[in-house]
C-alpha cells in the first residue's frame, strides 16, 4: 500500500541518516583531544567530506522514492469514485447554509448525518469556516470510512513540505524555528549549543505524525483515501 511504502522508506532513510551523523559525531569526539591543531583541522574536513557525501547519497535515493509515494497517494486520492449526495443529503446542506447563525453541536450532528459523502463533508467544512469556526473538520476521522478528498490533498501538501525538511535536516524543526527567531532578534551566538534532533520515529502512525502533522485518530481515514 502506498503509506506501508512510503512509512519503509522514510524510516530507512532515517536510520541511515542516523547511522551517518553518529560516525561523523564520534569521530569528533575522538579528534577533540587534538582541537587547534593542523592535524584536528585536516581530519574534522575529511569527516565532514565523508559525511556530506554520505548524506547527499541518502537525499539522492530516498528523495524521490519519498516523493514517488506521494505522488502515488496524490493520484489514489483524486482518483477515487465520488458518491453523489441524496436529496435529503442536498437538503440539509442547503438548510445550514441559509442559517446565519449554526451551533458547534449542530455542525456535529450534521457530520455524522452525512460521513459517508467526502463531498458533502468538504461543504460542510466551508459552511463551518463561513460561520467563523477555526474548526472545520467536524467529523472524528476515525468514525468516517475514508478522509474527504480535500483534506487528504491538504494533508499531503503538508506531507511534501514535511518531507523537504526531513531529507534537509535531522534538527528538530520546532527547536531550529525558535532558534532563527531568537538570532533575529538578538543576533547569532557563536557559542550557541547545537540544535537537539529530531524525534525518531518507529510506527507509521509516529511517521505520519512527524512528517505530515497527523493525528493518530486521523491516519486510518487517510490511508483509506490515498492507498487506492
Amino acid at each position: 500500500m502506498n503509506t506501508d511504502t512510503f512509512f519503509t522508506r522514510a524510516q530507512e532513510f532515517q536510520d541511515q541518516r542516523k547511522a551517518v551523523m553518529d560516525e561523523f559525531e564520534d569521530a569528533a569526539v575522538r579528534l577533540a583531544t587534538a582541537r587547534g591543531s593542523q592535524y584536528f583541522d585536516d581530519e574534522m574536513a575529511k569527516a565532514r567530506e565523508k559525511r556530506d557525501a554520505a548524506l547527499d547519497k541518502l537525499r539522492d535515493q530516498y528523495g524521490s522514492a519519498l516523493r514517488a509515494s506521494i505522488d502515488a497517494m496524490d493520484a489514489a486520492n483524486r482518483g477515487r469514485p465520488m458518491k453523489a449526495p441524496t436529496q435529503d443529503e442536498l437538503a440539509l446542506l442547503q438548510a445550514l447554509k441559509l442559517r446565519d447563525d449554526v451551533s458547534e453541536q449542530e455542525l456535529e450532528a450534521a457530520a455524522h448525518a452525512l460521513k459517508g459523502v467526502p463531498v458533502c463533508l468538504s461543504a460542510l467544512g466551508e459552511i463551518a469556516r463561513k460561520q467563523g469556526f477555526l474548526r472545520t473538520n467536524f467529523l472524528v476521522f476515525s468514525e468516517a470510512p475514508e478522509m474527504p478528498v480535500d483534506a487528504a490533498a491538504k494533508t499531503l501538501e503538508g506531507l511534501r513540505a514535511g518531507v523537504a525538511d526531513f531529507l534537509a535536516t535531522d534538527e528538530d524543526p520546532i527547536a531550529r524555528s525558535y532558534a532563527a527567531h531568537w538570532q533575529t532578534l538578538n543576533g547569532k551566538d557563536p557559542n550557541a549549543p547545537p540544535l537537539p534532533k529530531r524525534r525518531m520515529f518507529t510506527d507509521k502512525a509516529g511517521c505520519f505524525s512527524e512528517l505530515a502533522g497527523l493525528s493518530a485518530d486521523a491516519l486510518p481515514s487517510f490511508c483509506l483515501a490515498v492507498d487506492g
